[in-house]
């Protein structure tokens, strides 16, 4: 199943140790598909993918293949969707890029300074 959207927000990157002894790493992030009525969704992703998904900015617009998956734990069911590949949209990079407003200089304020009345 492909999905495509905005890039809205990247987790921290998860790391640890499996039982058999192999280092895995985890990243969360969440895309905002377009239409009528935009959804948020939250997606995993395992493995070497994750330097990847964290070099793109936010904002980008993503092509997302998934994989929902459901699992039952003490009578309750969870659900999670996991990421197996994404591309993203050169034109949307370049967009925001031109978007991108231009930084102006700060300006001082002057503030008046009354006693305190206490």
């Amino acid at each position: 199943m492909e999905l495509t959207g905005k890039l809205v927000a990247v987790m921290p990157l998860q790391t640890g140790i499996s039982i058999t002894g192999n280092v895995w790493e985890k990243q969360d992030f969440i895309i905002e598909t377009s239409g009528q009525f935009p959804k948020k969704i939250y997606l995993v992703s395992f493995g070497k993918k994750n330097v990847s998904i964290e070099s793109v900015t936010i904002g980008t617009e993503l092509t997302v293949s998934i994989e929902v998956e459901s699992k039952e734990y003490n009578g309750k069911w969870f659900t999670t969707c996991k990421c197996l590949n994404f591309t993203f949209n050169t034109e949307s990079i370049l967009a925001a890029d031109a978007e991108t407003p231009i930084e102006q200089p700060e300006q001082e304020e002057t503030f008046y300074k009354a006693p305190l009345p206490f």
